[in-house]
């Protein structure tokens, strides 16, 4: 199911990250996501689940197939390209965002957040074969992909996802997948460690459902 990746170099400590209007510092106020790749590598579920209880997410290298990702990824920067979203006269495989440096949210564009390419990816057999094992059953997916390009130096700043794709219960797992190699300059997914054992926040913005709210 996954594949084999180089690993990165570690990120040194006293490292800035920019997130919004704020900047973290490695070591000090961000860290790496602890790698659980080799737990489904190894096939152990039961480990699996014992870091998604403990830690609230699974960072897994390499769980899409590459070519299928290299597929989406080129699809999606063609779309950009054709919507007049790359800087114009660069190599639109490069996804250099134009003068505008706009987010753009494919989420109503059904042609493209719904296309074979795009699927492939999140609604491939590895995916439901995954939840399936990590589940214990069959699994059910929503209607809606979430797909976007974030602008140079933007962010979707800190939120709950089930605030948005809650549809009206908390008992569901969401998935974030890059279609691109992601660096500290490139996007990267910030997640707010512990966030799901903080009981207040849980009762409060944890509780929120924009289909009903």
């Amino acid at each position: 199911m996954t594949t084999t990746l180089t690993q990165p170099e570690r990120i040194a400590d006293g490292t800035p990250l920019p997130f919004g209007d704020q900047t973290f510092t490695f070591g000090k106020d961000v860290f790496e996501l602890a790698d659980s790749s080799p737990l489904l590598r190894d096939g152990d579920f039961d480990g699996l689940r014992a870091r998604m209880a403990e830690d609230g997410h699974l960072f897994i290298r390499g769980f899409h197939p590459p070519d299928k990702v290299d597929a989406a990824r080129e699809f999606v920067l063609q779309a950009l390209r054709d919507r007049g979203n790359l800087s114009p006269g660069s190599d639109w495989r490069a996804g250099i965002a134009g003068p505008d440096n706009k987010n753009v949210a494919f989420f109503r564009d059904i042609p493209v957040a719904h296309s074979p390419q795009v699927l492939a990816v999140t609604d491939g057999p590895h995916t439901f074969g995954f939840y399936e094992k990590f589940l214990g059953g069959s699994v059910l997916t929503m209607d809606k992909r979430w797909l976007r390009a974030m602008a140079r130096g933007g962010s979707n700043f800190f939120h709950y996802d089930s605030a948005y794709v809650g549809r009206g219960t908390l008992n569901r797992y969401t998935m974030w997948s890059a279609f691109t190699d992601i660096g500290l300059d490139n996007g990267p997914l910030v997640i707010a460690l512990g966030s799901h054992k903080d009981e207040r926040l849980k009762a409060t913005y944890g509780q929120i459902d924009m289909d009903r709210d």
